[in-house]
């Protein structure tokens, strides 16, 4: 499985997720089996200024098929949607943290994310 984070800055495994995803600076890329993580890339976002749908089509493009975020507008869910990626939300924290949570099955999530922060405008 090949999970996407939009993170706030490339510190390798230690990034933090970045509260919205379409204002990430980085995505990390990380292919996990089972509960084995097998490759980590960290990239820089090539559309900081970006029309919607390119950030779902960037993330697809690099073989994503979940996008663990904490924050997302509905546009960018619904263009995920379209491309079969799964969207996973209310994710916080370092990605080495959550990916390991994630091969565990125990990933806790922000059920509130919508509260802190503006995820209404289009992305």
């Amino acid at each position: 499985m090949m999970l996407a984070f939009p993170v706030e800055n490339d510190e390798g495994p230690e990034s933090r997720i970045a509260m919205h995803f379409g204002r990430a600076g980085y995505f990390a890329f990380v292919n996990i089996s089972g509960d084995k993580l097998l490759n980590f890339e960290v990239k820089q976002n090539p559309h900081v200024e970006h029309e919607v749908g390119d950030l779902p089509k960037f993330v697809k493009e690099n073989g994503a098929d979940t996008i663990v975020a904490y924050g997302m507008g509905p546009n960018a869910v619904n263009f995920f949607k379209s491309y079969g990626v799964k969207v996973v939300t209310g994710a916080n924290g370092k990605v080495k943290d959550v990916a390991a949570a994630i091969m565990k099955g125990s990933l806790a999530v922000d059920d509130n994310w919508k509260e802190h922060g503006d995820f209404e405008h289009r992305d």
